[in-house]
């Protein structure tokens, strides 16, 4: 319920309103999964298609990140959980503080960001939580820092994204690796 909130309240702070779709993505999923995973990949080719973003580095960009990118992050992992919309007290207030937010953008911002994080520390812990946010401050302040040369690069900002989340899933990735002696 909160992913589904937080989504189409950010496409409406983006200018459009794609994500009113989103409740027939969750319809499906009620009736089959796959079928609902299939929905929400053409939805996000849709998305693709309409939303352009030219760089990280300007207002539209920023709020590609906060109002697009994270609340479909959460649409996509309530997709792929078990069990249907879960109507709960504390689900229903956080819905109706970011339905809210709509007013006020910094709001929605911050509240898709603590959004993700009870997400991710609910599934995760407390370990896993600190190692990705550390991450993503180091993502953020790699790319604040090197502003200048990515200005106008935007394969190197997908580059540098691209790296800075293939490093931090290989070291979250928790694989045990058995060793065995070859002689």
């Amino acid at each position: 319920m909160i992913a589904l909130t937080a989504a189409i309240v950010g496409g409406a702070l983006a200018g459009f309103y794609l994500p009113a779709l989103l409740p027939v993505i969750y319809i499906l999923k009620r009736y089959n999964k796959d079928l609902a995973l299939f929905g929400f990949f053409a939805y996000a080719l849709a998305i693709g298609y309409i939303f352009n973003v030219n760089t990280l580095f300007s207002d539209n960009g920023i709020l590609a990140v906060f109002a697009i990118a994270i609340p479909h992050l959460l649409v996509l992992d309530s997709i792929l959980r078990d069990g249907f919309i879960d109507f709960n007290e504390r689900g229903v207030l956080f819905s109706l503080a970011l339905a809210l937010s709509y007013l006020y953008e910094y709001a929605f911002m911050l509240l898709v960001v603590v959004a993700l994080v009870l997400r991710f520390y609910s599934e995760f812990g407390r370990k896993e939580l600190v190692y990705s946010l550390g991450t993503v401050g180091l993502t953020l302040a790699f790319l604040y820092l090197f502003r200048g040369y990515f200005r106008n690069d935007y394969t190197g900002q997908v580059v540098v994204l691209a790296s800075i989340s293939l490093i931090a899933f290989s070291l979250l990735a928790k694989r045990e690796v058995k060793r065995e002696r070859i002689l």
